[in-house]
C-alpha cells in the first residue's frame, strides 16, 4: 500500500495501533515498528498521542493527587497513553518519548516520591535522564524544615537533563507573617508604619527555601520565577491601607541566581513573570 503524505501514513498508523492495543501481545518482546529510527518512531507516537496537537513542542502535564492515590503499579501512572500497555518494550520506548517531551506540573512534595517509583522502573536511570521540563506551582508554600533540604530541589538533582523549570512564589508566604486576616487568624495591628518591613529579606529566601541548590543543576537553560507579588492590608480601623510588595525582593533573587550561574561559567535565562491569579493554572500557560 503506498500512501501519498507523511500525514496519511500517521493515520493509518494510528489505526494499526488502535488495532493490536486490546490485543494480547504481551509475547512480543520488541518495541512497535522495531524497524525504523528512533525519530521517526517519535514522529508516530507524537500522532498517536496528541492527535488534536501532532506538532506540538510540548505537552503540559499536572501530576495530580489522583496519580498518587491510586494504582498498585508503579510502572503505569493513570496520565500514560493505552500504547503504553502493548508490552514492556513499548512503554519504556513511549514513556521515555513522553516524558522528554512533556512538562510535569508537580504540586506538593507527598507526589514526588510516586513519581520517583515511576521513574525507577525504567534501567540505568533513563528515566530520570529523559526528564526535561518541571513546574513546581507551589514551590513557595512548602518551606522545608531546617536543615531537611527541599524536596522539590532534590528532585530536580536527580534530573541530569533538566533543561527548564518554572517555580512560583506568593507574597503571603515570602513575608514574616500572613497577611490573610479576612478568617480572623491574625488581627491586624494598630498602625501600619512598619509593614515596609515585613517582607523578608533576600537572603532568607535563599535560606528558607535551599535555593542554592538551583545553581546546581548542570543542563539547567531557562528558569522561570512566578510570582504573585502584591497585597494590600489595612489597620484595624479600616482607616490606613498600603500595598505590600515583594516583587523588587523577587528582581533580587532573580540577579542573585543569574550571578550565580555565571560564576560556574553559565548563562542561564532567569525570568521574573507576575502571575495573573495568586492559585493554580491548569495549562502551562502562565
Amino acid at each position: 500500500m503506498s500512501y501519498t503524505s507523511f500525514f496519511s501514513l500517521c493515520v493509518a498508523l494510528k489505526e494499526y495501533i488502535e488495532d493490536i492495543l486490546p490485543t494480547n501481545t504481551t509475547d512480543q518482546p520488541t518495541i512497535p515498528f522495531p524497524t525504523l529510527p528512533l525519530e521517526l518512531r517519535e514522529l508516530i507516537y507524537r500522532y498517536a498521542i496528541l492527535p488534536g496537537d501532532p506538532i506540538a513542542r510540548s505537552q503540559y502535564l499536572s501530576f495530580s493527587a489522583v496519580d498518587t492515590a491510586y494504582g498498585d503499579d508503579p510502572r503505569y501512572l493513570p496520565w500514560l497513553p493505552s500504547l503504553c500497555r502493548v508490552n514492556e518494550a513499548a512503554r519504556l520506548d513511549v514513556s521515555l518519548f513522553l516524558l522528554r517531551i512533556a512538562e510535569f506540573s508537580i504540586l506538593y512534595p507527598a507526589q514526588i516520591p510516586p513519581f520517583i517509583l515511576f521513574l525507577e522502573t525504567f534501567p540505568e536511570g533513563i528515566g530520570f535522564s529523559a526528564i526535561r521540563r518541571l513546574d513546581f506551582q507551589l514551590f513557595g508554600r512548602h518551606r522545608p524544615l531546617f536543615g531537611s533540604g527541599n524536596p522539590y530541589i532534590d528532585f530536580m538533582k536527580r534530573c541530569p537533563n533538566l533543561s527548564q523549570i518554572r517555580i512560583k512564589f506568593d507574597v503571603d508566604y515570602l513575608a514574616q507573617q500572613s497577611w490573610d486576616w479576612r478568617d480572623g487568624a491574625f488581627m491586624p495591628p494598630m498602625k501600619l508604619q512598619s509593614f515596609h518591613r515585613r517582607v523578608r529579606e533576600l537572603h532568607d529566601i535563599i535560606a528558607v527555601y535551599s535555593l542554592k541548590g538551583i545553581l546546581e543543576l548542570d543542563r539547567l537553560n531557562k528558569l522561570t520565577i512566578e510570582a504573585w507579588p502584591r497585597v494590600r492590608v489595612g489597620d484595624q480601623y479600616g482607616v490606613e491601607n498600603m500595598l505590600v510588595d515583594c516583587a523588587p525582593m523577587v528582581r533580587q533573587l532573580v540577579q542573585w541566581l543569574r550571578e550565580g550561574f555565571r560564576k560556574k561559567g553559565r548563562e542561564v535565562e532567569v525570568l521574573f513573570v507576575e502571575a495573573s491569579s495568586p492559585g493554580l493554572r491548569w495549562t502551562g500557560q502562565i
